[in-house]
């Protein structure tokens, strides 16, 4: 049901894209990632609502299927393609579903007495972009200096995935944007505007997209690009932490490891405290395995740093908590 705020916000979104994004025809393609109930959303009962999203957009909309998901994530890739301003409008109608999904959890989760920070406060939302990396540094600026000014100008959070962060055989890096609707918007056709002007974008914009089956987008052999060729292959990743984080990692008595290792099915080894980075101080973390069970370990891995840190205590070089 439309809302006085959702009909302002509404307008606030048109009127948030750059003057020379509003008139764009140039191509453009954006790959968003959703959960599987803002994907069904966007499907709709017997994919009315895609259907209807891109007729009223002229932008062609496509998911990868159920399972399929963005390497590392449990998150399914919405990809939109079309003019720079068909794009925009369809990605419009997109945020109305997050929106909607995100309304909902928060409702659930009032009612349990849980908050989620990823759902965002006072209405806002949180959205995730898959940029190739090649692209990366027009969005970045030298310094950092063109990211900062997006946020400035559109007034949303946009942060930029490391290079450290990427995963093995991964080919774009997660650009999060958080804010209200118009805010979002903004900072889409700031960044769509940007990578309009990089040269590279354009073959980006022109590769041809493997058709899809019925309202379910790409096959799997082309959503397979996003991963090394052979995901079954010994993979490893060697992460560098700090001693402290270390000792999360450990656990006491390496409880923590030993679970890492249990439920990924990767081998997870912590160099010892005298085996560091000279020049970082940090050690190491190698996980080796096949490529689904190294993306495992490596959330399990930052799920204990996040939890030890949440905790507000701190593990020793042993394992042990400290406070």
């Amino acid at each position: 049901m439309s809302t006085a705020v959702d009909d302002q916000e509404d307008a606030a979104s048109a009127s948030a894209l750059p003057s020379e994004v509003q008139s764009g025809e140039q191509k453009a393609v954006l790959k968003l990632l959703v959960s599987n109930a803002v994907a069904g959303s966007i499907i709709g009962k017997g994919g009315a609502t895609i259907s209807e999203f891109q007729q009223s957009s002229q932008a062609r909309i496509q998911l990868s299927r159920a399972g399929e998901y963005f390497p590392g994530t449990k998150e399914r890739i919405a990809v939109i393609s079309g003019t720079l301003h068909a794009v925009l409008t369809a990605v419009h109608l997109v945020l109305g579903k997050i929106k909607e999904e995100a309304a909902e959890e928060e409702d659930e989760e009032e009612e349990e007495g849980e908050e989620d920070e990823d759902v965002g406060s006072e209405g806002g939302l949180t959205v995730k972009l898959c940029i190739p990396i090649r692209l990366c540094g027009a969005i970045i600026g030298k310094g950092g200096h063109t990211v900062r000014a997006f946020m400035d100008d559109c007034k949303a959070d946009i942060r930029i995935q490391g290079q450290e962060q990427l995963l093995p055989g991964v080919t774009e890096r997660l650009v999060t944007v958080k804010g209200m609707t118009p805010q979002i918007m903004r900072a889409f056709g700031l960044i769509l505007s940007k990578l309009s002007e990089d040269p590279k974008y354009d073959e980006y914009a022109e590769q041809p997209i493997a058709p899809a089956s019925r309202y379910r987008g790409p096959s799997m052999a082309t959503l397979s690009a996003y991963v090394a060729p052979l995901a079954s292959a010994p993979t490893t990743v060697v992460m560098e932490v700090s001693n402290a984080d270390a000792g999360a990692i450990l656990g006491r008595r390496g409880r923590n490891i030993a679970e890492i290792t249990q439920v990924s099915s990767a081998r997870v080894k912590v160099s010892d405290r005298d085996d560091v980075n000279p020049d970082t101080g940090c050690r190491k973390v190698t996980i080796t395995g096949t490529l689904e069970a190294v993306h495992l370990a490596q959330l399990l891995v930052c799920q204990k740093v996040g939890m030890s840190e949440n905790a507000g205590g701190r593990y020793n070089n042993n394992g042990r908590r400290s406070v």
